[in-house]
């Protein structure tokens, strides 16, 4: 049986992350469940929904999840640093695997991950130009130089829109 579960969420950064991880471990304790990560949202500033199903028998038939929230800054290239420094230092943990990067509010990022160990990428905010033709050079030409950059040696695998100004493309390695 699936269910959804809402965890209303805090104005301040360590609140929501509080938050939402007790809820994560409530639920675990409370239930034998399969987590529904790919549906694990932030559907607005005020609530962070959990989905998972329901099963019969004992333990989790899943790896458990938490969440890491980051605030983020004015500045997208701090922000963009303060984000992929967090990715940097949960990979380095060793036993957790990332899910997925939400943006929930102005300044808050939330990454998903679950404890098992993995992977986590890293991320450019780019701008998202009015125009298409310049727009469409001006991404073509980074994407280029970032493929060609010895150093980055990472590919985009994801992305999504931070504002009407600005998106978040995620890349991992290849």
């Amino acid at each position: 049986m699936k269910q959804v579960y809402y965890v209303p969420m805090s104005s301040r950064e360590k609140h929501i992350e509080d938050d939402i991880n007790k809820a994560i471990s409530t639920l675990e304790r409370a239930y034998n469940l399969e987590w529904l990560t790919n549906l694990i949202k932030a559907p607005d500033d005020s609530k962070f929904m959990l989905i998972f199903e329901r099963e019969d028998g004992t333990g989790s038939s899943t790896p458990s999840i938490g969440v890491k929230v980051i605030q983020g800054s004015q500045n997208k290239i701090t922000t963009e640093d303060m984000i992929n420094n967090t990715m940097k230092q949960l990979e380095l943990d060793g036993d957790k695997s990332f899910i997925s990067l939400l943006h929930p509010a102005e300044f808050v990022y939330i990454i998903l991950f679950e404890y098992k160990s993995g992977k986590f990428p890293r991320i450019k905010i780019v701008p998202n130009p009015t125009d298409p033709k310049q727009g469409s050079k001006q991404l073509s030409m980074l994407l280029n130089i970032l493929d060609e950059d010895e150093e980055w040696d990472l590919q985009p695998f994801d992305s999504f829109m931070l504002d009407k100004t600005s998106m978040i493309i995620l890349f991992d390695e290849e």
